[in-house]
């Protein structure tokens, strides 16, 4: 498939691996209908309650386990907008994992994880505050 994107994930050494978000490979357009030239990928998922769109799951595998230091996604099409949901780095030899916010989301920090994630919302004023 096309190339629609980039990821590069950088660990806490400064090794850098790269990946390709391709076209009926890792994604494809959030509102997919039969007559796109290319498939959708395997692991698609409808968006809830009759919404017209799709959602993409990539799994794109490390070759060392570690601890990313940075990840970058880049839209490398000169059509279409790429819109990224969500990232899980996830633990293949034990199945855990972590949930990562997403810049879009606003400036939120992870105060607590456990069965519940709690995040503490970074741009909002305090109940009460003086202004002088």
């Amino acid at each position: 498939g096309q190339r629609l994107g980039m990821v590069s994930v950088v660990d806490g050494t400064g090794e850098r691996s790269q990946f390709e978000l391709r076209a009926g490979q890792e994604t494809a357009e959030g509102v997919w209908t039969s007559d796109v030239q290319h498939g959708q990928p395997a692991n698609s998922q409808p968006w809830p309650r009759d919404a017209l769109g799709w959602d993409y799951l990539a799994r794109l595998p490390l070759a060392q386990p570690g601890t990313p230091a940075s990840i970058t996604v880049r839209n490398v099409s000169d059509t279409g907008d790429l819109v990224l949901r969500g990232v899980t780095l996830i633990d293949g030899r034990t199945g855990t994992h972590a949930s990562l916010t997403m810049p879009a989301d606003g400036a939120f920090q992870r105060v607590h994880s456990g069965d519940v994630k709690i995040y503490e919302n970074l741009e909002k004023l305090p109940r009460a505050y003086l202004a002088g």
